[in-house]
């Protein structure tokens, strides 16, 4: 809802495995993904679309007590504490200079 505010098109898919069995590259700029508290699962899914679609930009959205290991496979980890304003900045910044 705040990406579609600020006059992005947004679609949300809940089953991870749903996106990879129907991928086709260059359909998405950028995917984000709900991390919730299980960062193993969205780091796997990350590492199979990258495999896919190694230009694909992917984005872990995660609360402040979930480790994302560095140097992982997202191209950027937005932290949801600090508020959608600083999410559509991190968003912006990722489509502007991929």
């Amino acid at each position: 809802m705040i990406l579609q505010s600020h006059g992005y098109e947004a679609t949300c898919i809940s089953k991870p495995s749903d996106v990879l069995a129907s991928w086709l590259p260059r359909t998405y700029d950028l995917v984000l993904v709900d991390v919730q508290h299980n960062a193993d699962l969205a780091l796997d899914f990350c590492n199979e679309l990258k495999k896919k679609d190694v230009a694909q930009l992917v984005a872990l959205m995660s609360d402040h007590h979930v480790w994302i290991p560095p140097h992982s496979c997202p191209d950027e980890v937005i932290s949801r504490s600090d508020g959608p304003e600083r999410f559509v900045q991190k968003v912006k910044g990722l489509l502007d200079h991929p």
